[in-house]
């Protein structure tokens, strides 16, 4: 049998908000629970952190465990369309800026990790002019704009008419 291995994401907001008396309760924490590798976050919703405010979070984190980058790409973004104010903003990518964002936001970690794990969470769920052209084009259709139908309270579909 293969051996089981305790990983946790820390995001960018959580690591913000620690000080050393909750770095030091967090680690007794992850230890207790067998946490054998910590992914540290620099970029959430707008939020993120400097490369050496990373540094600092690895040095302390790489006493303890095994520590890795991570980034979560939601952010805000020409092209979100109806859905923009669904309760957060995410990165289209079809969007230059959104594009630019992203690279940055590697171009950071990487600096400071030789692994990184990207949190992609609804990090295409948007359209522009562009993507609906585009996918008149892929799919030989006349589609004018993307409605989104509400499935339960929190799930929609896509539909292109």
């Amino acid at each position: 049998m293969k051996e089981f291995k305790l990983a946790v994401y820390v995001t960018a907001p959580t690591l913000r908000g620690l000080n050393e008396e909750r770095i030091k309760k967090l680690i007794e924490k992850f230890k207790e629970l067998g946490v054998v590798k910590i992914y540290l976050e620099n970029y959430r919703d707008g939020i993120m952190l400097d490369v050496n405010t990373m540094i600092k979070f690895k040095e302390v984190f790489e006493r303890e465990f095994e520590v890795a980058g991570g980034m979560a790409i939601g952010t805000w973004g020409e092209g979100w369309g109806e859905m923009e104010n669904y309760g957060f903003k995410v990165a289209c990518i079809a969007d230059e800026r959104n594009r630019e964002m992203v690279k940055h936001v590697v171009e950071e970690q990487a600096k400071v990790f030789d692994e990184i794990i990207i949190d992609d969470f609804w990090a295409n769920w948007c359209h522009s002019e562009k993507d609906v052209k585009l996918f008149n084009s892929m799919y030989g259709v006349n589609s004018l704009k993307v409605h989104y139908l509400p499935v339960e309270r929190s799930s929609y579909i896509a539909l292109m008419v």
